[in-house]
């Protein structure tokens, strides 16, 4: 099927938005390539922009500049592309052996033409896919069963993403998605005198690290999402010391529960707000409560999103994409 080099001899190629804002999709494009690199393949970061690199966090992965090691070669490079580009490679990089990277499975159909013609997930061109959640592997396997789907484990840096002692009374949030719903639940609460003494942040534009420093200040954190393949953010929380409270958008069931965090139903306004107002009531009434559920969840992403179990799940799933199916 593919002719030039062995698939484990070639080079691999991550296609990348050349974003400037930060995105949590775009740093674990640069953080796979990162451990790919680790584990003894050759992986690049592939940008359109010659001389792009991302600025808002520190990364050693290595670029494909474009017009030097840029385009891929269909005998020596594997492509790996986001899945609101997959459809497109279809047509647009014919014999080259490809890789999804599926961070958004509520994405898989957003670049499908009207006709339902030579689906990605349906072609020998495709060796298979990588997602993020149970709630995406359950996703695309009942999409395109005959498919290769694979499942990795997002990490959460724990050099960045740490607990402190002696927090703020600090109310964090991200702006960018659900603002409309951001908007309401922060004005009943001011409206209603409900704060107290707590201050209520966006987390917007920051650096990788700056949204640390953040989080590491902050009491609780708000999770507004809808359909989302994984949130990392309330991750970072949780492993921040954070009380995360919010919507799971579905990939996030695993930890936004009400064991690990308080979870909301999606667009749940009321309940949201009042959510959030038991909360610092119990922050201020019975911290000890509070404090069990956030090491409960710091546990968890110790556990379950380190940098060892990404190394791992990375491994296993290229050694498998790189196997013949059969």
């Amino acid at each position: 099927m593919h002719a030039g080099l062995p698939l484990n001899d070639r080079r691999i190629l991550a296609l990348c938005p050349d974003w400037t804002f930060p995105s949590g999709g775009v740093r674990k494009i640069y953080r796979h390539v990162e451990v790919l690199n680790a584990l003894g393949y050759r992986a690049f970061v592939g940008h359109q922009a010659a001389g792009f690199r991302c600025k808002w966090f520190k990364s050693n992965a290595p670029i494909a500049e474009a017009g030097k090691n840029w385009p891929p070669d269909p005998n020596g490079d594997i492509l790996v592309c986001p899945e609101f580009v997959a459809w497109q490679m279809v047509q647009t990089t014919p014999g080259l052996p490809k890789v999804i990277f599926n961070q958004g499975a509520y994405l898989t159909f957003q670049g499908m033409k009207e006709k339902f013609t030579s689906p990605p997930y349906e072609s020998d061109e495709f060796l298979g896919t990588i997602v993020v959640s149970q709630d995406s592997q359950a996703y695309l396997n009942y999409a395109f069963p005959k498919h290769r789907t694979l499942r990795i484990h997002n990490a959460i840096d724990p050099s960045l993403f740490f607990p402190v002692q002696n927090k703020r009374r600090r109310i964090a949030y991200m702006p960018r998605k659900m603002s409309a719903d951001a908007r309401q639940v922060i004005a009943i609460l001011q409206h209603h005198r409900s704060l107290d003494g707590f201050e209520v942040v966006a987390i917007e534009n920051l650096t990788e690290l700056q949204t640390a420093e953040m989080l590491r200040d902050s009491m609780i954190f708000l999770n507004f999402c809808s359909q989302e393949g994984s949130p990392v953010p309330p991750l970072e929380a949780m492993a921040s010391g954070c009380l995360v409270i919010g919507y799971d958008g579905q990939g996030g069931r695993e930890y936004l529960n009400d064991h690990l965090a308080i979870r909301v139903a999606e667009e749940d306004i009321l309940g949201f707000v009042k959510a959030i107002e038991a909360a610092i009531a119990g922050f201020r009434n019975t911290p000890g409560l509070m404090t069990q559920k956030t090491k409960r969840a710091l546990s968890f992403v110790t556990e379950m999103h380190s940098p060892r179990r990404e190394r791992h799940d990375i491994a296993q799933a290229w050694q498998q994409l790189l196997m013949p199916i059969t």
